[in-house]
Order: structure tokens, then C-alpha cells, then sequence
């Protein structure tokens, strides 16, 4: 039986991720990552930041990710994924969707080196390893209780302060700010590099190096990832939702939707709406 409110836990795993080099995103789910060790590159969604050791990313649903560590094999990190869904319901029911509002607006990290911090995460990972891995404790009060405690200890404790950790290296930045102000036009890897005034080689090269992906596969990614929150958070006809997100046409969007989701958008839609 699979809990509802806590869908992935992992505990300080070492080495690159098994998600690495692929689309990361999770349509419901909200990811917090604890770097206990390694540093590195980290790309939420429009901007490359940072991977340092003692820092917490809290990544909301439909935002691509990925985690770069600069020495694979000293990245040492815990994961936990909850669903958006499933809390906001019950925040929604005692009046405290506030908390969940005020962290999920957009991605956020925040130091952590107080030994008392650093031993409180890892007592709330360690807890919600305990609970997925036990089967009487599936969908029950214990789960949604320790999410609670952990949004409320992150809103009340922690101060975010994700500027702290952004890339210094302006030319990543402007390739992404660009491509994302800009997924609704017809983009090409020729106007992209004139833009950075760079050579189109250079450019494929240097994305290649610090995202682990081609320019085209993270212009793919961020229209459909686009194109997903459309469709969950409006009444857009596919067809508009298509023409907003650089798509030629309706046709050409279902098929490039089915082909990396699986279903089609009509079907995506009833099931997240």
C-alpha cells in the first residue's frame, strides 16, 4: 500500500544521482534535498545556483532539477519527496495552508550549520525513512503529522536565502533567463548565441558541461513543464496551451506530450485538476 503523503525517502546516499542527466520533475511532489557533503552546480527550473554541503533545497512541484557535484563520489545527500495534494488539503482544513503557501512559491534553500538545525533535519528524514518503510504506517496520521512539523520548523526556523548561492558565472545565467523569457517563440540555437554573443559551438559545449543536457532538451523540458502548469492551473483550451508554449501546432504538442509523459494532455489534465 503506498503513502500518500510521503512518496520517496532517501538517506544519505553517496555518489551521482540515478536521475542524473535525465528530466526531473515531479507533477505533484515537493523534493527537499539535505547536501550533508559535496559541492557542485544545482539547476531549479530558470537558474543555475550553487551545490554546497549544509544547505537544504526545498524544489516545488513542475520545476525541472538537477544536481551537478563537481566530485561525484564525495556527494553525500538525503532526499524526501512529499505530495503538494495531499497536504494542502489538510492545511486547507485546519487553516494553516499559509505554511505550504509561503514555502512552495517558488525554490528556496537555506543554510544549516547550528548543530541543533543539522540534528533536527536529519531527525525528520530519519523518521520519514522509519514511517515509508513501515507498512502499518501507510496514509495514517503519523505521515501527515511529521510533514506538518517539517513545513512548520522550515516557515518558523529556517531563513531562506538562495541569492547566497547563485552562480557566479553570468554567461549560464544569461543562456537560461533568455531561453525562458523566450519559449513561446521559435528558438534556435543561432539567435540564443547571438544573443550571449558567443559561438553556437561554444555555447552547446558550455550547456552541455554545467546542465548535463543539450540546449534543445532543456528548451523541450521547460515548454512542457510549462505547458503542464497550464493545463493544471487554467481552463485553456490544448490548443492555446499549445501556441503559448512554442508549439507549431496542436498535433505536433500531443505528440511531443505523449512521447515524454506518456499520456496525453487531456488525460494529464483530469488527473491533476
Amino acid at each position: 500500500m503506498e503513502n500518500k503523503w510521503i512518496e520517496q525517502v532517501y538517506i544519505r546516499e553517496i555518489g551521482q544521482d540515478s536521475l542524473y542527466g535525465r528530466q526531473h520533475v515531479h507533477d505533484d511532489g515537493c523534493e527537499i534535498l539535505w547536501v550533508v557533503q559535496g559541492n557542485g552546480n544545482i539547476l531549479l527550473g530558470d537558474t543555475l545556483y550553487r551545490l554546497e554541503s549544509s544547505r537544504l533545497y526545498f524544489i516545488p512541484p513542475l520545476m525541472l532539477h538537477y544536481t551537478h557535484p563537481s566530485v561525484p563520489e564525495n556527494y553525500i545527500r538525503s532526499k524526501l519527496v512529499f505530495s503538494r495534494h495531499s497536504v494542502r488539503n489538510i492545511l486547507t482544513a485546519c487553516g494553516s495552508l499559509h505554511l505550504l503557501e509561503n514555502l512552495e512559491q517558488t525554490s528556496w534553500s537555506a543554510e544549516c550549520r547550528e548543530p541543533e538545525k543539522i540534528a533536527r533535519i536529519e531527525h525528520f528524514f530519519e523518521e520519514a525513512s522509519q514511517i515509508i518503510k513501515n507498512p502499518l504506517h501507510t496514509n495514517d496520521a503519523r505521515s501527515a503529522g511529521l510533514i506538518l512539523q517539517m513545513i512548520s520548523y522550515f516557515s518558523d526556523t529556517l531563513v531562506p536565502d538562495i541569492t547566497a548561492v547563485y552562480h557566479a558565472d553570468p554567461l549560464m545565467n544569461t543562456m537560461l533567463t533568455y531561453i525562458n523569457t523566450h519559449l513561446r517563440d521559435d528558438l534556435s540555437l543561432d539567435q540564443i548565441a547571438r544573443h550571449c554573443h558567443i559561438s553556437k559551438y561554444y555555447m552547446c559545449r558550455r550547456f552541455r558541461e554545467e546542465i548535463n543536457m543539450t540546449v534543445m532538451q532543456y528548451i523541450s523540458n521547460q515548454r512542457i513543464i510549462a505547458a503542464k502548469n497550464a493545463l493544471i492551473g487554467t481552463d485553456k483550451s490544448i490548443a492555446d496551451v499549445a501556441l503559448e508554449n512554442g508549439y507549431v501546432n496542436t498535433s505536433h504538442f500531443c505528440s511531443v506530450f505523449r512521447r515524454t509523459e506518456g499520456i496525453s494532455p487531456a488525460v494529464f489534465r483530469k488527473q491533476y485538476k
